[in-house]
C-alpha cells in the first residue's frame, strides 16, 4: 500500500492535498492524480487503463513506463520517445547543448528529460531530433563526477565519455551512455571539441548503437564521421589515453603533444554508484 495513510496516525498539520511523491489527492475518490492516470494507493494499482493500451496490449493495459519506472518517466502516458539527462549537471548540459546549435533549442526538465523546438537543418540535428523522437530506443546520458563504472566483466573508464551499451526490455532499447562534465571540460582545452560536442557525440553514440545496433567501434566510428560532415568536429582520433608507471591516466593530443594532468588514479578510482 505505497502511498496510503497509516491507519490511526494524525498529525498536527493543516490539510495538505499533496500526498504520495507530492501528487494531489483527490477528495472524492481518494486516488492520487499522476498526470496521465490516478493512482489507488490503498491497492497499489492505476485506476483507469493507460491512453495508448492499443500499443501495447502485450505488455499490460495498466503499466507505467512499460513497467520499468527506474528507467522511464511517463508523466503524459505518451509513448516512450526519449533522451534522458541523469544527475546534478542537467542544467550544465542544457546550456553546453544550446551553445552548439544553430537551428533548434534544446531544452532539459527536472526529470532530465530532452526536448527541443525549431527545425533541424544540419545532419547532427536530425540525428538528434531522431534520438528524441524515436519511439523504439530510450537513451540515457548519465552526467557524473565519477571516472568509472563496474561492469560484468571489467571496468570502464569516463574519460571524458564511456560507452555502457543497451538492453532490451520489454520490445525497447534502453541505452547507458557516461559523461564526466568536468573531464569533457580538460578535453575541450586539449583540442578535442568543446562540452556541447562532447554531450551531442556521447548522446548520438549511445541512441546509434541501439537503434540501428551497432557496435562500440561502429557506433563510435559512425558519429565520429558524421560531426566532420558538419561544423561540429570532435577530433576523438587525436586524442588518445595515456599511461604511466603510476598506474595513472590522463588525455594527450597527438598532433601538439599537449598533455593533461594525471586524471585517473588506478589504484584509487571513484566507481559510478
Amino acid at each position: 500500500m505505497w502511498g496510503y495513510p497509516l491507519e490511526d496516525r494524525k498529525y498536527e498539520t493543516a490539510e495538505e492535498v499533496y500526498k504520495f511523491t507530492g501528487k494531489e489527492r483527490d477528495k472524492v475518490s481518494g486516488y492520487d492524480y499522476f498526470g496521465a492516470r490516478y493512482y489507488n494507493s490503498r491497492i497499489g494499482r492505476w485506476g483507469q487503463v493507460e491512453p495508448l493500451l492499443e500499443k501495447y496490449l502485450n505488455i499490460s493495459s495498466y503499466c507505467y513506463g512499460l513497467n520499468n519506472p527506474m528507467v522511464m518517466v511517463d508523466l503524459y502516458g505518451l509513448a516512450p520517445m526519449d533522451v534522458i539527462l541523469h544527475g546534478e549537471d542537467k542544467k550544465w548540459a542544457e546550456t553546453e547543448l544550446n551553445s552548439t546549435s544553430k537551428n533548434i533549442k534544446y531544452s532539459v526538465d527536472d526529470n532530465g528529460k530532452l526536448s527541443y523546438t525549431g527545425v533541424a537543418i544540419t545532419d547532427v540535428e536530425k540525428y538528434m531530433v531522431d534520438a528524441i523522437d524515436n519511439q523504439n530506443v530510450i537513451t540515457n546520458l548519465y552526467l557524473t563526477d565519477a571516472d568509472a563504472v563496474q561492469f560484468e566483466d571489467g571496468i570502464g573508464l569516463i574519460l571524458p565519455g564511456l560507452y555502457g551499451g543497451y538492453e532490451t526490455i520489454n520490445g525497447k532499447k534502453i541505452t547507458s551512455q557516461f559523461l564526466n562534465m568536468d573531464f569533457a571540460v580538460i578535453y575541450s582545452r586539449l583540442g578535442g571539441g568543446s562540452v556541447g560536442k562532447s554531450l551531442i557525440h556521447e548522446i548520438l553514440e549511445s541512441h546509434i548503437s541501439a537503434n540501428q545496433e551497432l557496435t562500440f567501434n561502429e557506433s563510435h566510428k559512425k558519429v565520429l564521421e558524421l560531426m566532420k560532415d558538419t561544423e561540429v568536429v570532435v577530433k576523438t582520433e587525436h586524442i588518445s589515453g595515456r599511461f604511466n608507471e603510476n598506474h595513472t591516466f590522463g588525455l594527450i593530443n597527438k598532433n601538439t603533444k599537449v598533455e593533461s594532468p594525471d586524471m585517473i588514479n588506478l589504484k584509487n578510482l571513484n566507481f559510478f554508484k
